[in-house]
C-alpha cells in the first residue's frame, strides 16, 4: 500500500564562524604558562579545577603551536612565539565570521521529526495527482507551525573548524502541499521509502494508521512504485522481435545493428566517426588474435590522418609504432588544437 506522509518545509538563515573556539580554560592557562606556571602542578595549584581539564588544555595548546614543551624538568612548559602575541592580543585564534547562508528543513507531520531537505524524496500537490490519486493520505497529527534554532542546530551544514555564529528566525515554506510517498507493508510490518533518521519513530505510526484506515479504500488495480526508481525501457509493437539483452531493468535497449562484428564494420564506422566529430574521438580496440589486433591500425590510422588532415589546418601527424595491448584511444582536440593519439 502506497501512504502519504504530509510534510513541510521551513527556510533558515544561518551564519557559520570559522577557527577553534577556545574556552576561556584554554586562554587563561595559556597567559599563566607566560607568567611562570610551567607545569601541570603549578596549573592545577593556581585554578583549583580537576588535573585532566588542566592535561587537555595544555594538550590543545601544544598541538595548536601556542605552547612548547621545554627541556628543563622545572621548566617543561614554555609559550612559542604565537603563544605569545596570542596573549598581547588576548585571544588565541582570530574568528573569521561568513556571509550569512540559508538552508531547508523538513518536518514530518506525524511525529514532527526535522531533517535536512537533500534527504527527503517528497512531491506536491500536482505529481500526487498525477502518479497516487488512489494512495492514502494519512492525517496531520502535529499541527504547530513555529520552529526553533534550537531544534534544527544539528541539521545546519558546517565544515571543519566552523560553529553556528547565529541562527535567524525559521520561516515556514509550505504546510499540506508537499507528500512523503512510503510503500506500507502490513503484511510484513514494514516501511519502504522514510529516510534513516525518521525511521524508528516513523513506521510504527504509519503502519497504525494504514491499517485503521486504509481498512476501508478500496483495493487499488494495480501496485504503485515509489518515485524515482528504474523502470525499464516500453517495448512497443514495432519492436517487440527486436533481439535484446537478457537484462530487464536496462534504461537503453542494445539491439543487433548497434554491434559490430567484423573488421570491415569497425574501420567504416571509424571513418565515420572521424568525419563528423567536433571536439574528440575515444577509440577502443575491440579484441586481440595471436598476431595482434584485428582490425589493422594502419587502416585506422589513414581515416584519423585523414580526418586531421582536414580538420587540424596542416597539422603535420608522424608515424607512431603501436605496442600490442587490450586498448587503444585517440584523443584529438580541433579545429587548430594538438592532436594527440595514446
Amino acid at each position: 500500500m502506497i501512504a502519504l506522509v504530509p510534510i513541510s518545509r521551513f527556510r533558515v538563515p544561518f551564519a557559520t564562524a570559522q577557527g577553534r573556539p577556545y574556552s576561556r580554560l584554554e586562554q587563561l592557562v595559556c597567559r599563566s604558562v607566560g607568567e611562570g606556571a610551567a607545569t601541570i602542578d603549578a596549573l592545577v595549584e593556581t585554578f583549583r579545577v580537576h588535573r585532566r581539564l588542566i592535561t587537555q588544555a595544555v594538550v590543545n595548546l601544544v598541538q595548536d603551536g601556542f605552547v612548547a614543551l621545554g627541556g628543563a624538568s622545572d621548566s617543561a612548559l614554555l609559550l612559542t612565539r604565537e603563544g605569545a602575541e596570542a596573549v598581547e592580543r588576548g585571544v588565541l585564534s582570530r574568528t573569521v565570521v561568513g556571509p550569512s547562508r540559508r538552508t531547508i528543513v523538513v518536518m514530518e507531520r506525524l511525529t514532527g521529526g526535522l531533517a535536512p531537505n537533500a534527504e527527503v524524496r517528497f512531491l506536491d500537490d500536482r505529481q500526487v495527482r498525477e502518479m497516487y490519486r488512489d494512495a492514502l493520505r494519512l492525517p496531520i497529527r502535529v499541527g504547530y507551525n513555529d520552529v526553533d534554532g534550537a531544534q534544527v542546530r544539528h541539521l545546519l551544514p558546517q565544515r571543519q573548524f566552523e560553529w553556528l555564529q547565529f541562527i535567524g528566525t525559521v520561516t515556514q515554506l509550505s504546510k499540506g502541499s508537499h507528500w512523503l510517498p512510503v510503500d506500507a507493508d502490513l503484511a510484513a510490518g514494514a516501511v519502504i521509502g522514510i529516510p534513516d533518521r525518521w525511521d524508528h519513530r516513523l513506521s510504527g505510526v504509519i503502519l497504525d494508521d494504514a491499517r485503521r484506515v486504509g481498512s476501508d479504500m478500496p483495493a487499488p488495480v494495480e501496485r504503485q512504485p515509489l518515485p524515482r526508481q528504474r523502470r525499464p525501457a516500453q517495448v512497443t509493437a514495432e519492436d517487440a522481435d527486436t533481439p535484446r539483452l537478457p537484462v530487464e531493468d536496462w534504461a537503453v535497449d542494445v539491439t543487433a545493428d548497434d554491434l559490430l562484428t567484423d573488421a570491415a564494420a569497425v574501420s567504416e564506422s571509424l571513418a565515420t566517426a572521424l568525419r563528423r566529430a567536433s571536439d574528440w574521438v575515444l577509440i577502443a580496440v575491440p579484441s586481440l588474435t595471436c598476431s595482434g589486433v584485428e582490425v589493422p591500425l594502419t587502416t585506422w590510422w589513414r581515416h584519423a590522418s585523414a580526418a586531421f588532415a582536414s580538420s587540424c589546418s596542416g597539422v603535420e601527424m608522424p608515424m607512431v609504432g603501436w605496442p600490442v595491448s587490450r586498448s587503444f584511444a585517440m584523443t584529438t582536440s580541433w579545429p587548430g588544437g594538438a592532436c594527440q593519439a595514446g
